[in-house]
């Protein structure tokens, strides 16, 4: 796999984590 798809799918996966996190922090539950 190209590094520049590694990097994509690395990129992906921190922003959907955020994403996430940010979701539960609004709703108040925070892990």
């Amino acid at each position: 796999m190209p590094a520049n798809q590694a990097l994509q799918a690395i990129a992906g996966m921190a922003r959907s984590y955020d994403t996430r996190q940010a979701c539960l922090e609004m709703n108040g539950h925070r892990t």
